[in-house]
């Protein structure tokens, strides 16, 4: 069988034929739109999975520390110092719930809490990331909690301090 030399119509190649148009609509900005909004939906979902998207929830000020290492993700207990009418009041946050230091109940439902956290996240480190103005008898009495809960470790978390050029 011979092969047509035809640029534009139908076209026999051995046993199949092709029509080839005269129009080539799928050609230059029509061919990348495709591509284009491939671009669009991925530039999309990186910046709603990114970080600079804003959580709901309270903003901590971790102490700086230059000798820290790196700790496994595990339970988090959050204490919080405000001022309130001119005194100080400590929060404690675990599993979202509030606690407040001083208050005896809450205390024990406290206690409570993190020994069923322990129970059932045997192997998982406890860290505390408390305000640098909250109390450091505070922080010693969630270690202790922790540690009569069955917590093997502790963690207290800090932040990176700030380099001269301003970046962590």
């Amino acid at each position: 069988m011979k092969l047509e030399e035809k640029k534009y119509g139908w076209i026999r190649t051995g046993l199949r034929s092709r029509y080839r148009p005269k129009a080539r609509i799928g050609g230059g900005l029509i061919g990348t739109a495709p591509w284009i909004d491939g671009a669009l939906l991925i530039l999309l979902v990186a910046m709603f999975a990114s970080r600079a998207v804003l959580k709901p929830g309270l903003s901590v000020e971790l102490p700086p520390a230059h000798a820290s290492s790196g700790i496994r993700l595990g339970l988090a207990a959050v204490i919080l110092s405000h001022a309130e009418n001119g005194e100080r009041r400590e929060m404690i946050f675990f599993d979202d719930e509030p606690f407040a230091v001083g208050d005896g109940a809450a205390m024990r439902r406290l206690m409570r809490r993190v020994a069923q956290a322990a129970r059932t996240h045997t192997e998982m480190p406890f860290t505390i990331e408390a305000d640098k103005h909250v109390q450091h008898g505070t922080i010693i009495d969630l270690c202790e909690i922790a540690r009569a809960a069955g917590f093997a470790s502790v963690d207290l978390a800090t932040r990176q301090p700030e380099n001269v050029a301003g970046e962590r």
